[in-house]
């Protein structure tokens, strides 16, 4: 199931963890899971 947000598809790092784990995003981390989600959603959005 894809959330949907007012009929939009939309993806989240937020949909990835619990809501109530803490988390910490620095520098080489943060790039490769955004490097990593962006590449997910193209390959999904024009079946790469």
């Amino acid at each position: 199931m894809r959330p949907l947000n007012y009929g939009i598809a939309c993806m989240s790092m937020g949909f990835l963890i619990e809501e109530t784990a803490p988390l910490v995003w620095r520098g080489l981390k943060v790039m490769s899971a955004v490097e990593k989600l962006l590449r997910q959603i193209c390959a999904q959005l024009f079946n790469l």
